[in-house]
């Protein structure tokens, strides 16, 4: 066909096209479609077939099935291009069509594999490895179960061709080992309404057996880059037990035989011994009588003689090959002769309570010190317990203890140990206060323009002096310029500084290090040393002005231990632990205001340090959400730590890309109105057996399936909320956190702006009131997986009204998570922070936060601002009652 009547025919039908389109006629749409793309390819015009391939997928209101039939058609043609170049076109094509559209995420998967196979001939394994992991197929509903496993494989083994062993077992852990032990007459259940329809899997896609074998040779090259002989061993059993193997003698001699020789490589262990016997169980091993024989003697409470041992196997070990190929080398000969040294003492511990050295030496064949080395590795194993005394040469074997017997005499220790530090404690804390009360003047005048809340109780009240305080600028020059802000920088209820208190126990001259620190973290970090500015009629921005952070350095006449290391109530106020500028106290230029105004410069973050005089000091930090989220702020402060430590710059790179986003054109909703609830504050310390003893409830309600810290107590809290709140069933109430979208939208890994979502939970009270926790868990827990789902619809500009938009009123709790942001593992050089929180302030919003609790308690603090007065002793009372 020429091409003037190819380029006339193309015209007619998209007419077509568009009538049927218009009219809402899928079908006509589809055949309308389908025959241009036909055309293109009947005329092997390849380039107009990749031009109205585009065409087509962006037309205004493209029917979904119509894009799905399209992209399916051309894919048949892709093998039948006339070149190498043509064909990487036409994937590219349908690639970039496909990308973001859920409803051809599955076609999308399989062009990325056959261009990752095309890098892969080129000799790019580093290109290809990238191309698959950019699909996440776990989470395609309608692939059928073994194209996913295949794709998922297909992932391994590039990474291992790479020799990128960390990502490979990231990859790996995707499958479940359980999966290939399914029965396929049950795979195919008839589809009830509403599900997803799982598509058939193409006809190159293995069996899930043929896959089980592919999956445990890719263990094994990935076991053996560890030397990890046990895994080695189970990962050969599995390919033993698949029914094609064992009924061909020439596939199950040589895999049996490997069987048996990592069986005595790995070291031994409970899983080792059970491995042994159920091995030597198998009827097959009768036909190789030589590793039947080796087998008995491992088995057997004999010594073993290293050197017959090895005349006899030596060849056999030396010829050994395994399935994919190279040999048993000179590092696995050395863990054989280990092992049977091992096995040796082991067999000398059952037949001997005492023994001297050189004895033990004389059974083992080796020398004296060889043979304290091998009893000293085995005994720091664990493997078995013994002591030596050396002056007389005497090693005691001793039974192991039982775990629980172990465990009990911990806690008992413990306790003891806790009654007396309690004792001391009280004891310390009598004295003190009675030294106070006979240094105690008879009179003590405050003067009467000190506002009454910056003052602690007469015989507790302390100073803070500001010694100095200014900008911290950048230690070198940086970029000046403008930087957007990500849609939730720029969104109204972010625009706030966040306030914050970390507490050290010691440090020397810290406000001198953290500031040199500060001054070099803010050269990769320079946009934090600008301002956001938003004039009139523009979206707030970053200006690079390289102005720095407000910084205060104080001192404290006290120490930590007089204020109680500032529990609540604070003993020093407020305003003396973080950092307030000038334009802060002025009472025309509140917070508030500066958000509201245009054209007004705010301020990135400010900090203040803090020396007490016991050599502690504290780091009072607020940050503006309007730049980061709380993984990102932590970010940057632990990267001050690092340069505080010494480290040349940050482990962490920092990445701005704000610009790469998602920016969804949904605008946000008008600013909620903010009531006044008059919450109480409370506190309390859940300790982690309790914690954990709640995840074993969950544990054993889900059937195995595992459940967080947050969950677990979330659901708690919310529940003795709402019994000591309400008496009505049918209040709807409503609970809400922000997820971290980072592993959803897999930003980089320096990424430190905003990638939060919020994550809703909607019920009646009565429906919290009566149900257990672990039923509560599960409403959580349904939110969050929810959440995934949402974020792509946000990000791909799906959602309608706007997803943060926020309701404050008492029906309302929101909740935050501190444990894992990373503040608590900042280090400048003294250690981490003994505790480290934010304040919580607000009489608005009914809110808890959980936080990592103080040492030396193990476990979780909670901190609330939930309740009214009228409430606060019941919502106390179901905190306290631990069952």
């Amino acid at each position: 066909m020429q091409e003037e009547n190819l380029d006339s025919a193309i015209e007619s039908l998209l007419n077509v096209e568009k009538q049927m389109r218009l009219a809402g006629d899928v079908a006509g749409t589809k055949k309308a479609v389908l025959d241009i793309v036909e055309l293109c390819y009947k005329a092997r015009a390849w380039k107009t077939l990749n031009d109205q391939i585009v065409l087509l997928s962006k037309r205004r209101g493209q029917l979904k099935q119509a894009v799905t039939a399209m992209v399916q058609k051309a894919m048949q043609y892709i093998d039948d291009t006339p070149d190498l170049e043509a064909r990487i076109e036409l994937i590219k094509t349908l690639n970039n069509v496909s990308a973001g559209k859920i409803y051809v995420e599955i076609e999308r998967a399989r062009l990325i594999k056959k261009l990752a196979k095309i890098k892969e001939e080129q000799g790019l394994i580093a290109e290809a490895a990238d191309l698959m992991q950019e699909i996440a197929v776990e989470t395609f509903g309608a692939m059928a179960k073994t194209e996913k496993i295949a794709f998922i494989l297909e992932q391994v083994r590039l990474c291992l061709d790479r020799q990128d062993y960390v990502r490979a077992q990231i990859l790996s852990r995707k499958i479940s080992p359980r999966v290939f032990d399914a029965d396929a007459s049950k795979e195919k259940k008839k589809p009830k309404e509403g599900d997803n329809i799982v598509q058939e899997a193409p006809a190159d896609i293995p069996s899930l057996l043929e896959l089980k074998r592919i999956y445990y040779e890719l263990m094994i090259r990935y076991h053996s880059h560890n030397n990890d002989y046990l895994e080695i061993c189970r990962s050969y059993k599995a390919i033993y037990d698949i029914p094609s193997v064992k009924e061909d003698p020439a596939q199950w001699i040589p895999v049996l035989r490997k069987i048996c020789w990592y069986l005595v490589l790995a070291p031994h262990d409970p899983m080792q011994s059970s491995l042994l016997n159920s091995t030597l169980e198998d009827k097959n091993l009768s036909e190789l009588a030589n590793f039947r024989f080796m087998l008995k003697q491992l088995v057997t409470m004999e010594v073993i003689h290293w050197a017959s041992l090895w005349e006899t196997y030596k060849d056999e070990f030396e010829n050994e090959k395994n399935l994919l190929g190279g040999s048993l080398g000179p590092k696995a000969a050395e863990d054989l002769k280990l092992r049977i040294i091992e096995h040796n003492i082991l067999v000398v511990s059952k037949y001997y309570s005492r023994i001297t050295l050189k004895r033990l030496s004389e059974l083992l064949c080796l020398s004296l010190q060889e043979a304290e080395k091998h009893l000293s590795d085995m005994v720091v194993s664990k493997a078995l317990v013994a002591k030596i005394d050396r002056p007389m040469g005497i090693v005691c074997f001793q039974r192991a203890k039982d775990s629980n017997d172990i465990l009990n005499s911990w806690a008992m220790n413990l306790e003891k140990l806790l009654d007396l530090v309690e004792k001391s404690c009280h004891q310390i804390h009598k004295e003190t206060m009675i030294h106070k009360a006979h240094n105690k003047p008879s009179l003590l005048f405050l003067p009467t323009d000190i506002p009454q809340r910056l003052c602690a109780p007469p015989a507790m009240r302390f100073t803070v002096t500001k010694a100095s305080e200014g900008y911290v600028r950048p230690a070198e020059p940086t970029p000046a310029g403008s930087l957007t802000l990500d849609w939730i920088g720029r969104y109204p209820t972010h625009r706030g500084l966040v306030d914050s208190l970390h507490i050290f126990e010691h440090g020397k001259e810290p406000a001198k290090v953290i500031r040199e620190a500060l001054a070099k973290a803010l050269v990769p970090y320079y946009p934090l040393a600008g301002r956001i500015v938003q004039p009139e009629g523009c979206d707030p921005r970053v200006e690079c002005t390289g102005e720095g952070i407000w910084f205060v350095e104080a001192s404290a006449d006290c120490s930590l231990a007089d204020v109680n290391h500032l529990e609540r109530p604070l003993m020093l106020a407020h305003e003396d632990l973080v950092p307030y500028t000038e334009l802060e106290t002025s009472p025309a230029d509140t917070i508030m205001m500066i958000q509201a105004t245009r054209a007004v410069i705010e301020t990135f973050k400010m900090e203040q340090v803090t020396e007490f005089a016991c050599g502690g000091f504290v780091v009072g930090l607020r940050f503006n959400h309007a730049s980061a989220d709380g993984m990102g702020s932590a970010q940057f402060i632990y990267a001050v730590g690092e340069l505080a430590r010494g480290l040349p710059e940050p482990t962490v790179k920092p990445v701005w890309d704000r610009d790469s986003y998602p920016n969804p054109k949904v605008k946000p909703a008008p600013l909620p109105d903010l009531p006044k609830l008059a919450l109480e504050y409370s506190e309390l310390n859940f300790p982690a057996h309790y914690i954990n003893q709640l995840k074993n409830q969950y544990l054993e309600h889900a059937n195995g399936r595992w459940c967080s810290t947050f969950d677990i107590i979330i659901a708690k809290v919310w529940q003795c909320r709402t019994r000591a709140v309400y008496s009505d069933p049918d209040v709807n109430i409503r609970m809400c956190f922000f997820a971290s979208t980072r592993h959803i939208l897999k930003v980089n890994k320096g990424y430190y702006g905003n990638s939060i979502f919020p994550v809703k939970v909607s019920t009646t009270s009565g429906k919290i009131m009566s149900s257990p926790v672990v039923e509560i868990v599960d409403l959580i827990k349904k939110a969050k997986d929810q959440m995934a789902v949402d974020v792509l619809k946000w990000a791909n500009d799906e959602f309608e009204s706007d997803p943060f938009s926020m309701t404050f009123n008492y029906e309302t709790i929101y909740v935050s998570d501190w444990t894992k942001l990373g503040f608590s593992e900042v280090d400048y050089g003294w250690g981490i922070p003994m505790y480290c929180g934010p304040f919580t302030n607000n009489d608005y919003i009914a809110s808890c936060i959980l936080l990592k609790a103080p040492a030396p308690f193990q476990g979780t603090r909670l901190i609330a601002r939930c309740v009214s007065s009228e409430h606060a002793d019941a919502f106390s009372e179901q905190l306290n009652r631990f069952d």
